[in-house]
């Protein structure tokens, strides 16, 4: 009998582990995206109108993602092609290879961070961007001719402090160097958030202190003249409303001011920084 027993309790463990190995099993997605635009300055230049091409592009980019769920965590590697065809301006075209790994961590009943890291090779001109006016990614890629490498890093933590009240924190870097014989500027973003906010029925306010120090080395001026060494520091913040329009449709109001330090010049400003985004999701 107790070897009976034995042997159930045995099976039973292996028929666990096995179904915990299937549930577990990495899932495998194509993906793909294209769109037509047009652009007055193909070529970025940022000299007289007279010399500036006006062209509509196609951006066609396959893309792959390996994906990892489990019960406190979500993770994903990607990999994505983008191709930019430019009509009337072939020389402008570029191609850009992205890898990226994202992943989402439930730490506590009440915290939650997210972390991410991606690396880009673009070659050629580098005008168009992979993310979308608005959505939140740095578009720090070099603009010009030649091969340049981006790498980035970004990590955010949530905090549900009491119900209805969330406070969290982020910080990312990025960095970009030309590669091979290309002549162009290095450059190096670090990036601070904090904030909080009350949530209510359909809606959410709260505030959010951001910090920013950048350094950019090798650049040039329009006239091609070197500008050395430049850093700059801006600090500031923005209060947000956030609305949803039923169960698919949200809205992001924020509004605020930055102070801009230009180290190497000792020269600074004020400037108003604000943005709305409209967002439909089904899950």
């Amino acid at each position: 009998m107790a070897k009976s027993i034995a042997l159930a309790a045995g099976a039973a463990t292996l028929l666990g582990l096995a179904g915990a190995t299937a549930w577990a099993r990495p899932k495998l997605q194509l993906v793909g995206e294209s769109s037509l635009g047009y652009t007055d300055n193909a070529q970025a230049t940022p000299t007289a109108d007279t010399l500036r091409t006006k062209s509509a592009f196609w951006m066609l980019s396959p893309g792959v993602n390996l994906a990892l769920e489990q019960p406190r965590s979500t993770q994903r590697l990607g990999y994505r092609y983008e191709y930019d065809l430019f009509f009337n301006s072939g020389a402008s075209s570029s191609s850009a290879n992205r890898f990226d790994y994202r992943a989402f961590f439930d730490l506590a009943e009440r915290i939650s961070w997210a972390v991410g890291a991606t690396a880009t090779l673009a070659d050629r001109f580098t005008s168009v961007a992979f993310a979308a006016p608005g959505a939140g990614a740095v578009g720090a890629l070099p603009v010009g001719t030649g091969s340049f490498l981006q790498a980035a890093a970004d990590q955010s933590m949530s905090f549900d402090v009491s119900e209805g009240w969330r406070a969290w924190h982020s910080a990312s870097g990025v960095f970009s160097t030309p590669l091979f014989d290309t002549q162009g500027p290095e450059l190096g973003v670090l990036a601070l958030r904090l904030g909080a906010e009350r949530s209510f029925f359909a809606d959410a306010a709260g505030i959010e202190a951001r910090g920013d120090y950048s350094v950019v080395s090798g650049s040039v001026d329009t006239s091609g003249a070197p500008v050395g060494l430049q850093r700059q520091l801006s600090g500031g913040g923005v209060g947000i409303w956030r609305h949803d329009f039923g169960r698919y449709f949200s809205s992001s109001t924020e509004a605020g001011a930055l102070r801009v330090e230009r180290l190497s010049t000792k020269r600074g400003f004020w400037t108003p920084i604000g943005s709305a985004t409209l967002s439909f999701a089904t899950e």
